[in-house]
């Protein structure tokens, strides 16, 4: 069966473009010259089905209530002026980070107020409001967790993997740390400033809804190909590679070996590096954490689909006697 020179040419000249295409546009590429190759109609890539939305929660209000008379006796404690900030019409807005930041600060100055006073009353009171804080910590906890930023970082539908310079997985890692620092466990007061920092460079980054994305879209499109490919029947009479086992070899190595696999091993060390830090920091999220343990086995489904698009052709090389394209500049 004749080959078409031109089909190589034109594969040539498209290694030399890094990978800052449309995952789509660079599977569907391989695809094509790989039927192009075999004379055979391409394999059926399926659009990529919407990254679902992390889930939010149903919680209750924070009902602590502070009488006028108990409220003033607060009035040469800490605490006095924090519960008059809540009580503005600012306070009554905050963004969670705002208010989960003040949670934090009324817990302090709550514990200080107790160190402080010596009405045995009033002492009893302020561990009476202490239990209720904290129970309220934890729920606003979760309310940061469930924020916009994060949902943001999570579940984007828009954006690939990118390279390393572009990517900001060192910054990512360290707005997640932070954020685990500042959890209930750690009850230590932090800026509301810093803490709004670290939310909206998750959410511009997104870098995990991009792993996330670019990881489902591999799974889809490889699986695909693989079945393609074994349903073709390639063959190498007396283990001789015919010219268009070498013709496909080429197509493997300019567009497998040197662009979607350098991807796929981005995505790995990224989902590696990020994916431990998400699931400390929303175990105090139920459905979110369900939600991130179903990207889990997402992530499975598409390491076995590399897995086995990666098999088949070391096993067509293997009977052709031919060597793998090696992945060079």
């Amino acid at each position: 069966m004749p080959f078409k020179p031109l089909i190589l040419i034109t594969t040539m000249i498209l290694s030399g473009c890094s990978f800052q295409a449309d995952i789509n546009d660079t599977t569907g590429e391989y695809s094509q010259r790989l039927a192009s190759v075999l004379d055979h109609p391409g394999a059926e890539l399926a659009d990529m089905p919407p990254l679902p939305v992390p889930p939010k929660q149903q919680t209750s209000k924070d009902t602590l209530q502070i009488s006028i008379k108990d409220f003033y006796q607060l009035r040469d404690c800490s605490l006095y002026s924090l519960v008059a900030e809540r009580n503005t019409a600012l306070g009554k807005i905050q963004a969670p980070s705002q208010r989960y930041i003040y949670e934090l600060k009324l817990l302090q100055a709550l514990q200080s107020c107790l160190n402080s006073t010596q009405d045995a009353a009033l002492k009893q009171q302020l561990r009476h409001w202490q239990q209720q804080k904290q129970t309220a910590l934890n729920l606003q906890w979760q309310r940061l967790l469930e924020s916009e930023e994060i949902r943001h970082a999570l579940g984007r539908n828009s954006g690939w993997v990118q390279s390393k310079q572009t990517d900001r997985l060192s910054e990512t890692r360290q707005s997640l740390q932070y954020l685990l620092s500042l959890s209930p466990e750690s009850a230590q007061p932090h800026h509301s400033g810093e803490l709004e920092q670290h939310l909206q460079q998750l959410q511009q980054a997104r870098l995990m809804a991009r792993v996330f994305r670019t990881q489902r879209m591999l799974q889809l499109h490889l699986s695909a190909l693989t079945q393609w490919l074994h349903a073709r029947d390639i063959q190498c009479p007396d283990g001789k590679a015919l010219e268009q086992v070498k013709y496909l070899r080429n197509v493997f190595g300019l567009f497998f070996v040197k662009q979607i696999q350098p991807l796929a091993s981005r995505t790995n060390d990224i989902y590696y590096q990020l994916m431990p830090l998400w699931q400390s920091l929303l175990q105090a999220h139920p459905p979110m954490s369900d939600w991130l343990d179903q990207r889990q086995t997402e992530f499975e489904h598409y390491r076995h689909s590399l897995s086995e698009h990666i098999r088949f052709w070391q096993v067509l090389f293997e009977k052709c006697n031919l060597s793998p394209p090696a992945n060079q500049p």
